[in-house]
């Protein structure tokens, strides 16, 4: 009897040891395959899934010594692309992202971006965490950061390849005006 159990326990272990990072799969081979530039002649790449999403949840931060609680918008972008051709590859191969920062240094915004690369063979290229920078893009008179830029390239991406990047950005207090959010 405790036999199927332990292995039950086993298999969901497994499970969650690896599961993806990433919040969509990759296209499987068949699918990539049928995605050849003859079908799209005049495309540097054709866009598998582009998916964006709002999520609004309660934020709770401490801030010298306050308890703050109010709301929290956390926008999430997802795309995937096959790559046809060296456009296709300078136009999807970098990323830069530029947000506001509403309260500067104080209480920053969240951002996260990954990138991964599927190659014609199925291997697959993850970018690593520390190629992502984030750097001040505007700052005001008293050089407190107004905005940001977060940039980086994917790696090793070639014609053929499969990219997938996904990003999100959270503000830890969203902005409204008479209860009306702006996105």
């Amino acid at each position: 009897m405790n036999s199927p159990i332990a292995v039950l326990l086993w298999c969901l272990m497994l499970q969650v040891a690896t599961a993806q990072e990433f919040l969509r799969p990759l296209p499987n081979a068949t699918f990539a395959a049928q995605l050849t530039q003859n079908a799209f002649p005049s495309a540097d790449g054709v866009i598998v899934l582009k998916e964006q999403s709002l999520n609004v949840h309660r934020s709770e931060i401490t801030y010298r010594g306050v308890d703050l609680v109010g709301i929290a918008m956390t926008r999430t972008t997802v795309l995937i692309a096959k790559v046809f051709n060296e456009a296709g590859v300078r136009r999807l191969g970098s990323f830069e992202f530029e947000y506001k920062e509403y309260f500067g240094n104080e209480i920053p915004a969240g951002f996260a971006a990954r990138a991964r690369v599927q190659k014609p063979d199925g291997s697959v290229i993850v970018m690593p965490d520390r190629d992502v920078s984030v750097i001040v893009s505007h700052q005001d008179k008293h050089g407190e950061p107004i905005a940001r830029k977060a940039l980086f390239k994917v790696p090793d991406l070639m014609p053929g390849d499969i990219v997938q990047l996904e990003y999100s950005l959270t503000e830890p207090f969203s902005r409204t005006y008479s209860g009306i959010f702006y996105y």
